[in-house]
């Protein structure tokens, strides 16, 4: 269930609303070129949250569970933070390259979303870790606030902002997300949010490391391509 709640809002949400508010095949068509785009950031945090779900259901040192979670999830949103950016830098060229001039009202959209998909980013590995600690109710409550709050606001904005409006409500609905599954994730956790969102120092260490190895690996692979 929780997974289906998920999945209803990060795919169907986005598009529900223009296909109920009449404004043509056009805006809806428009709208779904901005959704294919930025849902390519999701790529991370499917990856991330994929391996993490299993190993804190399997954790049994509550420790350990307290600093893999928090350093996936603040990885995830940062590394889809810049992505986020460089997408708002390159969104005008990139929809006039793979689609045409007519699809630029598309932008919008694209880049009202890209807020959204970064907390909903951090949302995804937090609400896997909650659930690993055997809690998934608390992920139909937050999925709950989350649809009601961007029905709400689709109603309230979409008739007067169109897609751009349809894509914000998205974006503040994607963060109710992500704020609630922070508040549930704290208390059962014991840490701190800025544990979460904020990179600690011991990270840049990690992230070297990180660098080094995948450069050692590509290194590796082009002299056996030789």
């Amino acid at each position: 269930m929780v997974r289906a709640l998920a999945e209803t809002q990060e795919d169907v949400l986005p598009r529900s609303v223009t296909g109920n508010i009449d404004f043509g095949p056009s805006a809806v068509g428009l709208y779904a070129v901005g959704v294919g785009l930025v849902e390519k950031l999701w790529m991370v945090s499917y990856a991330a949250s994929t391996v993490l779900f299993p190993r804190v259901a399997a954790e049994t040192e509550e420790d350990r569970r307290k600093e893999f979670t928090p350093l996936v999830a603040r990885t995830v949103l940062w590394i889809t933070a810049l992505a986020a950016l460089a997408l708002v830098l390159l969104s005008h060229w990139i929809v006039l390259v793979l689609y045409s001039e007519t699809f630029l009202p598309a932008v919008g959209a694209l880049q009202s979303l890209l807020v959204g998909i970064v907390a909903l980013s951090a949302w995804r590995v937090l609400a896997n870790d909650i659930a690993g600690r055997g809690f998934p109710g608390l992920n139909i409550y937050t999925g709950l606030a989350t649809v009601l709050t961007n029905v709400v606001l689709n109603l309230l904005w979409t008739p007067r902002y169109g897609i751009v409006g349809a894509a914000w409500a998205s974006t503040v609905s994607y963060t109710v997300s992500f704020l609630g599954a922070l508040f549930f994730y704290c208390r059962l956790s014991g840490n701190r949010w800025t544990k979460v969102v904020f990179p600690q120092p011991s990270d840049w260490a990690l992230y070297w490391r990180t660098a080094v190895a995948l450069g050692q690996w590509s290194y590796s692979k082009m002299q056996g391509l030789r």
